[in-house]
């Protein structure tokens, strides 16, 4: 007989110890969610060889002078999330820079470097808030 309840005590003893230890898990499971982090650019990408992220300059009109990378990656942005934005934008916004100086948004008149014809876009300043923002939402695409 005592061996009947010492028996009988260990499986209760097991049983509830199951049970609490499926309790915990399913609480702690259930209580703690994995939230991603929110993707935050620090720096400026690299352009080639320079770190501007394919942005020469901010003008006085707060227009951008941007390189030709940045002007084909505002267009495949335009195409993926153009129609999202108010007025839709085509990609084809951006117009070639020909002038040989510029004002900057501190008023200062500055020189262009020498590059090839072509090699310089200018951005109005509506766009280029839009192709931040389309930016934004591919990083955020991608995060998913």
């Amino acid at each position: 007989m005592k061996s009947e309840k010492t028996l009988l005590n260990k499986s209760g003893f097991w049983f509830i110890s199951a049970i609490c230890l499926c309790a915990l898990v399913t609480i702690v499971g259930c209580t703690t969610t994995v939230v991603p982090v929110e993707i935050r650019a620090t720096v400026a990408s690299f352009d080639g060889t320079n770190q501007n992220s394919g942005i020469l300059a901010q003008l006085s009109d707060h227009g951008v002078i941007l390189f030709t990378n940045a002007v084909q990656r505002y267009s495949i942005l335009a195409q993926k999330y153009g129609s999202r934005c108010l007025p839709p934008v085509t990609g084809k916004e951006a117009v070639p820079f020909t002038a040989n100086t510029y004002v900057d948004v501190k008023g200062k008149t500055n020189a262009l470097p020498s590059a090839p014809a072509g090699n310089y876009w200018y951005l109005d300043a509506e766009h280029t808030v839009k192709f931040g923002d389309m930016n934004h939402w591919n990083k955020e695409d991608l995060a998913k």
